[in-house]
């Protein structure tokens, strides 16, 4: 008697574990409206898609996949949506339309430092942009 109230103490009600399972299966399901960058190619032709993607993110993306490094003195949260394709210097500035920014070209690759600047709202959002 003593070994079967032990074991029913351990055990959750059915119920209670299929309410666990669909918790678990709705937090590991991707969410329709998550962000999302994809970079491919090379330096002299980047494709990058952005759907509601940080600036930051974007760059972070670019940052991963090429010898880029970037830092800035404000925050980069404008959200970036679309297709941008051509070499790595033109699909950055094209990203960093309307901030203050430089970008230094060096045998280790990239550096790019963003001060500031007012951005135009949908200064970075394009359906396919070929630079």
């Amino acid at each position: 008697m003593m070994a079967r109230a032990q074991r029913c103490a351990t055990e959750l009600p059915r119920p209670a574990v299929a309410a666990l399972a669909l918790v678990c299966a709705l937090a590991l399901m991707p969410h329709a409206a998550a962000a999302e960058t994809r970079v491919s190619g090379r330096p002299e032709a980047v494709r990058v898609e952005a759907r509601d993607a940080s600036l930051d993110e974007v760059l972070g993306a670019l940052a991963a996949k090429f010898t880029l490094h970037y830092r800035a003195k404000i925050r980069l949260d404008r959200r970036v949506s679309g297709v941008f394709s051509g070499s790595l210097s033109r699909v950055i500035a094209r990203l960093l339309d309307g901030y203050d920014h430089v970008v230094k070209h060096s045998p280790e690759g990239l550096d790019v430092t963003v001060f500031g600047g007012s951005p135009q709202p949908g200064a970075a959002t394009s359906r396919e942009q070929t630079l």
